[in-house]
């Protein structure tokens, strides 16, 4: 057996699959599938949205798989050991073991949490695979095989707008956070309902960026606006759990909460929200600009972690100076820095995750003094 993190010949780790074994390239990984063992060989660099070491503990598959992907992944039989392939040889990175699959069409919460179950069929039914190292990589050996990219960071300066004008915080916001995604203007029919200025200024932004009208959740799209009673649904939780309803003649409505908004508050032990709490459209467009931007963001870090280790992680960023939002559970208070963003919500316990569009905002967050259960940075 090649001792873990070991550089060993290309051919010395095929060798391990034992004699006769197939081998499938495709891109940037090769699988090696024999009697005894399968082998898994990816090559070193940075791939978001393709395959790549994605972490200390994770590698990430992407499409296109081999033909064989289903036979190779359900020999759990044979043990799966995992190298890198660098310039010199094939680092070994020990066993490894599949913790999900993700078919087409599957829907995702941002990039790691919703788990997708896909049964043998056609590679082409097979969107992603994630597999977990038996141990973690060192932090130097990581950043050997898969080099951080230090990349300029959208700033927070909008934050200041917050207090006063809230449609230019959302501006400024969601100008800077999207700067990497080209625009793709969509032809959503136009509605002839009067638009209060917050919703038109969100909807004249999501129209050169749909992303903007949220991936877990979403805001109603123009041409989709009804009256019902006065009222008109504006966003829907993707479920049907809860809906945001408006009346549209006002200039910054009150928000309309329809379905479940239980508060359970582990921060300050409170039951209930504060009383005369009142959430404002441009509030609420905001807040869901914020959190939605976790659910979609390529680099994240998630864990279940204790009110004090909240306030020390918090430490290095600024609260939105607003009430905490309602969703995805209630309370949710919401945390800016440069290139980040971060929400705490309950959840059986206090949930944290944090989330940036750039894996280098995100390497400062290595060791927060907690252990993460998913981490991408």
């Amino acid at each position: 057996m090649i001792e873990r993190l070991t550089v060993v010949a290309e051919r010395e780790a095929v060798r391990l699959a034992g004699p006769g074994a197939r081998v499938a390239a495709v891109g940037p990984v090769t699988y090696v599938h024999g009697p005894a063992a399968r082998v898994l060989i990816i090559q070193a660099g940075d791939r978001p949205g393709g395959s790549a070491v994605d972490g200390r503990e994770n590698i990430e598959l992407r499409t296109p798989f081999p033909a064989e992907i289903f036979e190779w992944l359900d020999s759990h039989e044979l043990p799966l050991l995992g190298f890198v392939r660098l310039h010199d040889g094939c680092l070994a990175i020990g066993s490894l073991c599949e913790i999900r699959r993700v078919g087409a069409g599957v829907g995702q919460w941002g990039s790691q949490w919703a788990a997708g179950s896909v049964a043998a069929g056609s590679a082409g039914s097979l969107r992603q695979v994630n597999l977990a190292m038996d141990e973690s990589l060192p932090a130097d050996v990581l950043d050997l095989i898969r080099p951080t990219l230090v990349q300029d960071l959208p700033g927070i300066e909008w934050l200041a707008e917050v207090p006063q004008d809230r449609a230019a915080a959302l501006r400024g916001f969601l100008t800077g956070w999207y700067a990497d995604v080209a625009a793709t203007p969509t032809s959503n029919e136009p509605t002839s309902m009067r638009l209060p200025e917050p919703l038109a200024d969100f909807y004249r932004l999501a129209a050169e960026k749909p992303v903007i009208y949220g991936v877990h959740n979403r805001i109603v799209t123009p041409g989709e606006l009804q009256y019902s009673k006065g009222k008109v649904t504006i966003a829907t939780e993707n479920q049907g759990v809860w809906a945001k309803l408006i009346d549209p003649s006002q200039d910054d409505p009150i928000v309309e909460n329809r379905g479940c908004f239980g508060w359970s508050d582990p921060v300050t032990g409170d039951s209930a929200p504060p009383p005369g709490t009142i959430e404002r459209l441009s509030q609420f467009l905001l807040q869901f600009a914020l959190v939605e931007a976790v659910m979609s963001a390529p680099f994240v870090g998630h864990a279940t972690i204790s009110v004090t280790d909240l306030a020390h992680v918090t430490e290095r960023m600024r609260m939105l100076p607003l009430p905490p939002a309602n969703f995805p559970e209630n309370p949710t208070r919401i945390y800016v820095a440069q290139g980040l963003v971060a929400i705490a919500f309950p959840d059986e316990g206090l949930q944290f995750s944090v989330a940036s569009r750039q894996r280098c905002a995100l390497r400062e967050w290595r060791n927060p003094g907690f252990e993460w259960d998913v981490f991408s940075g």
